[in-house]
């Protein structure tokens, strides 16, 4: 290590950097097929060896995403320092001009990407279909606006430490003002996403709950309050902002809806009756109609979940 190192050296990249981060979501691109992994075990002789994926999409199709997304990134290392293993990237303040307007370019040329996939959808699910032969299931995929709408770009800026007074000292006044809007976009979701996120697994624990007490054909199994345990005991760490409203939920759920399975067993139940009327209560309180949680799959029970913390967090003056 060079002797002129010193300890100021990282104080001196608070000064000078960013962090930045641009993230790419898709939608699922795979399936696990059932019937097809029952087959092939089968005429293996195989047991729970196997969990055969299904390609949804044909990969030529969705190439030309990936590969802008690959070019994205090659972009980003070759003008900033890898920040660690975090995914993130340290960006100095000078460039941030020249780097932001060509992320954001990048950003509308997949937009444009994803619009030409989505009005090719008739081709892809046509490709699909060929390309899977009787594995083919249209059912699986969603809405061709629920896909498109599931490609999305992040970009995320962040200060190095804390955002001092030094930190915009040597710039342009429209650089200063460009950066401390982006961060503070960049902060302000990261609070939200804080906030959504112990909101949503909460949320999910108790619509779980309402579907399997509120329902007589369903069976009781001893894993049901796992999930909702889990969660709930979890708040303290789960809830970094330390906002009040997600631990009086959690202290309620605690109270009206984590009992020993053995209580709420069998038909005709009154405390399985009392926690369905809780979780309902709950879920309404949410903007919510529980009854359409019932008998959804995980998936659609998580969105459904994702939508009430929606509702709750748009309720809390001055979190959003």
């Amino acid at each position: 290590m060079n002797d002129n190192f010193t300890n100021d050296a990282l104080p001196s990249i608070r000064n000078r950097a960013l962090l930045v981060s641009v993230t790419f979501r898709k939608p699922q691109m795979t399936k696990l097929d059932r019937k097809a992994t029952r087959d092939a075990e089968d005429a293996n002789g195989a047991h729970g060896a196997l969990k055969t994926q299904k390609l949804l999409y044909p990969k030529h199709l969705v190439d030309p995403i990936v590969a802008m997304e690959a070019e994205v990134y090659a972009y980003l290392r070759s003008k900033t320092l890898r920040f660690g293993d975090s995914g993130m990237y340290l960006l100095d303040t000078r460039k941030f001009m020249e780097v932001a307007d060509r992320l954001e370019k990048y950003k509308l040329q997949r937009s444009q990407l994803v619009t030409v996939f989505a009005q090719n959808w008739a081709n892809v699910l046509d490709e699909a279909q060929k390309q899977q032969g009787l594995l083919f299931d249209a059912s699986v995929y969603p809405d061709v606006s629920e896909v498109a709408a599931q490609f999305t770009t992040t970009i995320t800026y962040l200060p190095v430490g804390d955002m001092g007074p030094t930190l915009f000292d040597t710039l342009e006044t429209e650089a200063r003002e460009a950066i401390q809007q982006q961060v503070q976009q960049s902060t302000n979701a990261l609070v939200a996403d804080a906030i959504h996120q112990p909101l949503t697994r909460l949320m999910d624990a108790v619509l779980n709950v309402y579907d399997k007490t509120s329902r007589e054909d369903s069976r009781i199994y001893d894993s049901l309050m796992t999930k909702l345990e889990e969660v709930v005991d979890a708040m303290p760490a789960l809830n970094v902002l330390n906002i009040p409203e997600l631990t009086q939920l959690a202290g309620y759920c605690k109270e009206k809806l984590v009992k020993p399975v053995d209580m709420i067993k069998g038909k005709d139940n009154q405390a399985r009756i009392d926690m369905a009327t809780a979780a309902e209560r709950i879920a309404r309180s949410a903007g919510i109609d529980p009854t359409t949680a019932q008998k959804m799959t995980e998936a659609e029970r998580r969105q459904l979940a994702s939508d009430a913390a929606n509702n709750i967090m748009a309720s809390m003056k001055g979190m959003m």
